[in-house]
């Protein structure tokens, strides 16, 4: 799990700012997007988006149609592998 949190952080390269976006994450509840950094992603038939807060080194993605959330993951972290 580290290492699919890992590729997903670095794969946010080209990310774009969520803009007063609140979504329910599954096993967590409400998150608001305003901080994080989302993606759309079009190379899997699984995962649909990643989010990103930096500073809180926090990660969501949301597999087909549900808000995962993934464990922290610093940044970086993806030169480990």
């Amino acid at each position: 799990m580290f290492r699919f949190a890992a590729l997903m952080t670095a794969s946010l390269a080209g990310v774009t700012w969520a803009a007063a976006e609140t979504i329910d994450v599954k096993y967590y509840g409400k998150l608001d997007l305003a901080p994080f950094a989302c993606t759309d992603v079009s190379r899997s038939s699984f995962i649909n988006r990643a989010c990103y807060d930096k500073s809180q080194q926090f990660m969501v993605v949301q597999l087909r149609s549900v808000y995962t959330r993934i464990a922290r993951c610093p940044p970086g972290s993806s030169r480990h592998f």
